[in-house]
């Protein structure tokens, strides 16, 4: 089997299981609603103001839909930085990246920025730029193109 059918193969297992596991998702939890009425929500022959319709459509719908989407843009990330830095284990903790968006959140806490939807963006901002400053600081003592043995543990 070729590498292309091989990924093609891959990619589907694993988008039905992604699949499987987000309907099973919307049936379990905490509020115990049978699969006929979490059925008649999703289809809309529910009332709007039944428990049904609010529990599935209001709470765990949107709670399905975050965590695929976050568990894609973390996936793409994570091979964006591999390939960014050529190497299948770079990982940001290891190279220093998550200690430096830390420490831009510290300093964002430092000048008082809160909870707010607009200070949240700030302290994201100042998480982002502590990482980069970071990582700007870690790459020339990381690369390949070093030719001393003692480099810098970022």
């Amino acid at each position: 089997m070729s590498a292309g059918r091989r990924l093609a193969v891959a990619l589907a297992v694993l988008g039905a299981a992604l699949t499987i596991v987000a309907a099973v998702s919307l049936f379990v939890g905490s509020a115990a609603l049978s699969p006929g009425a979490v059925v008649r929500a999703l289809a809309g022959r529910a009332g709007a103001e039944s428990v049904e319709s609010i529990v599935t459509l209001q709470i765990r719908l949107p709670r399905v839909a975050a965590a695929a989407l976050a568990g894609g843009a973390l996936a793409v990330a994570g091979v964006a930085f591999q390939g960014l830095t050529r190497n299948p284990l770079a990982e940001p903790a290891v190279l220093g990246v998550s200690s430096g968006a830390a420490f831009g959140v510290v300093l964002a806490q430092i000048f008082g920025l809160g909870l707010s939807v607009l200070e949240a963006l700030g302290v994201a901002s100042f998480a982002f730029a502590g990482a980069l400053l970071s990582r700007r600081c870690c790459w020339p003592a990381s690369s390949s193109a070093s030719s001393s043995p003692r480099r810098s543990p970022c």
